[in-house]
């Protein structure tokens, strides 16, 4: 996906640009921005100032669209009946977006979508929101996200490894930098894995 420029009031915004998503049967930057919103308000109705931090906070700050593409993202799933637009009784909180039933389907779809077998920043950052939203996941699916987050992650974790190869020997600095990532990626990994052994033993309590 190749972003495009916009100049608007002398500052530029980086719009995401949607190249024949259909047909992809992967989760894409334009689906990640989707879920992250859907998900950012699945739990309580939500002002936009808070909707903006939780995407950004879901993302874990390997990408981070500005507030007009996930406003914009929010407009279109308002119109699509994804999203519920109400009028909060605080001046400062002009608007509360919530999930409809409709919208709940739609972020089911989107996160049973697999992650890209590319790691790159963006599809670092979709694997971050999947691990994100693990809790709001329904059993059925959750062994199917969970196990396309470990092949991501193990992914990510042998292309760290091989880089360490490269800087072994004389940039222990970097040395160390590739390898405390390589510790959060286990540490996702690890996570996943009890997330996934827990879930199983509260589904064989009567």
């Amino acid at each position: 996906m190749r972003p495009n420029k916009r100049r608007v009031d002398n500052s530029e915004i980086v719009l995401l640009v949607q190249n024949n998503t259909s047909k992809k049967s992967y989760l894409d930057s334009t689906q990640s921005l989707t879920l992250a919103v859907l998900g950012a308000i699945s739990i309580r109705i939500t002002p936009i100032e808070r909707l903006v931090q939780t995407v950004w906070a879901l993302m874990d700050g390997g990408w981070k669209p500005p507030v007009e593409v996930i406003s914009g993202t929010l407009k279109s799933q308002v119109e699509l009946g994804h999203i519920v637009e109400t009028e909060s009784w605080v001046q400062s909180v002009p608007f509360l977006y919530g999930l409809t039933p409709k919208g709940a389907e739609e972020f089911q779809i989107l996160i049973r979508k697999p992650l890209p077998t590319c790691v790159d920043p963006i599809s670092c950052a979709s694997a971050a929101i999947k691990y994100g939203l693990l809790d709001l996941i329904e059993n059925e699916d959750l062994h199917l996200v969970a196990g396309d987050l470990a092949r991501f992650f193990n992914a990510i974790r042998a292309s760290l490894k091989d880089r360490l190869e490269v800087i072994r020997n004389d940039r222990p600095f970097i040395y160390g930098a590739v390898g405390e990532r390589i510790t959060c990626v286990d540490k996702r990994l690890s996570t996943i894995n009890h997330f996934i052994k827990g879930q199983a033993r509260r589904n064989l309590v009567p």
